[in-house]
């Protein structure tokens, strides 16, 4: 697929041109890949292509598509790239951002970037499937806490978001079933939480669903594309919000059938067992667990979780002491703010990309669970609360979005990744 690897089996040159385009071609089609912001890609992909002498050359990001046009007039030359694949991987955004810094500084050459790329393209996942599932399980126990849940809720959503992990693990091994996975998981969770309220009566619902799905709400998803609007970025940013907004009614709709589904099954007896509230201070134990559970299912080196840590705390203390004076929507500007300046300053003293604070930080400010109870609320026809969840979803996206510009005004990062 990538131009790389195929290069080996054409003449070269052979419907790409020199190397300098193979090597824009690639690099636009793995940074596209990876889940980059359209308005980050297309300035590092400019920096690099006027390095490389392709002045004209001009860049359109699309969630599904790249499209790079290089040349000048009759003689110009537009290459499509589908990509409909993201994946976030940390360690390769790393690699990716030294080969664009190099190629755009001039302290690398085409060979050079060729080889590390396709490195970088080879190399595995850094962590297994076994870490893999109990990150997502970890993920799940710490949105319980961060949603005020209780002990009985923690437990629960870790062991459905550890079954949550083993699905999509299944799933990415049938093609066919990658298109349902969503709905289908957020259908059997539901079905599977309305059966274990039956039977634990003082068990939140809400508290356990959201969490245990808390890892396939596109709340990321909905505040890159509010940042792509922002940045005049209409095309992709649309498109984001769409493709956002789609996922989130199907997984609903999933929710919402699982809850019809198990309801209709009888439960003989109940289980009186404590709800019994956390202890004070769990909320750091929760981003403790949470900066591991980052590091592991954004592919990070553990040698940076020590700054995804750092990224957790600047951000949720951040947003907790912005809410206090502001309110929750300027609370999330704060975070973003806060968190967005430290990568920026993090990105220029040690010379790697701003994303690898930024996002875990963005991650446990964005407003995905708060949609999807929205969205389930107007399915049971309180149409005021999801009314008025809907609009504090916007407005927190907005400030989440408004809060990473005025980070890049505060501190500038001198690099696009």
């Amino acid at each position: 697929m990538h131009l790389i690897e195929d290069q080996a089996e054409s003449p070269r040159g052979a419907g790409t041109g020199s190397s300098e385009t193979r090597l824009v071609l690639a690099l636009a089609e793995v940074l596209h890949e990876h889940g980059t912001p359209a308005h980050r890609l297309e300035e590092g992909l400019g920096r690099v292509a006027r390095a490389l002498g392709m002045r004209s050359a001009q860049f359109l990001s699309t969630p599904t598509a790249m499209h790079i046009a290089i040349g000048e007039g009759a003689g110009q030359r537009v290459f499509l790239r589908r990509t409909t694949t993201e994946r976030v991987d940390l360690d390769a955004l790393d690699d990716l951002d030294a080969v664009v810094e190099g190629l755009a500084a001039g302290r690398m050459g085409v060979g050079e970037a060729e080889a590390r790329l396709l490195a970088a393209l080879r190399r595995g996942p850094r962590h297994g499937p076994r870490a893999m599932r109990w990150a997502t399980a970890t993920a799940s126990a710490t949105a319980a806490v961060f949603l005020g849940g209780s002990t009985l809720e923690l437990v629960a959503a870790a062991l459905l978001g550890l079954a949550v992990g083993r699905l999509s693990q299944w799933s990415a091994l049938l093609p066919r079933a990658r298109a349902v996975y969503e709905p289908l998981t957020a259908l059997a969770v539901s079905a599977l939480v309305t059966l274990v309220v039956a039977l634990v009566p003082g068990l939140s619902a809400a508290v356990v669903l959201v969490s245990a799905l808390i890892m396939l709400v596109p709340g990321l998803t909905l505040t890159i594309a509010m940042t792509e609007l922002a940045a005049g970025h209409l095309v992709s940013g649309t498109a984001r919000l769409a493709g956002a907004m789609t996922l989130m009614l199907t997984m609903l709709f999933g929710a919402a059938l699982g809850r019809s589904l198990a309801g209709t099954i009888p439960v003989p007896v109940e289980l009186g067992l404590p709800s019994l509230p956390l202890p004070p201070g769990t909320w750091a134990a929760a981003i403790a667990a949470a900066t591991v559970a980052f590091t592991v299912l954004l592919g990070a080196r553990s040698r940076d979780a020590g700054w995804i840590a750092l990224a957790c705390v600047l951000s949720y203390g951040a947003a907790r002491l912005g809410a206090r004076a502001l309110g929750p929507e300027l609370g999330a500007f704060v975070g973003a703010a806060v968190v967005g300046a430290g990568a920026n300053a993090f990105a220029r003293w040690r010379r790697r990309p701003a994303t690898l604070m930024r996002l875990p930080g963005l991650l446990l400010l964005v407003p995905g669970s708060l949609g999807f109870r929205s969205l389930d609320s107007l399915l049971a026809a309180d149409t005021i609360a999801g009314t008025d969840g809907m609009f504090r979803v916007a407005m927190i996206a907005v400030a989440l979005a408004t809060g990473t510009f005025v980070a890049d005004l505060l501190v500038h990062p001198r690099r696009e990744l």
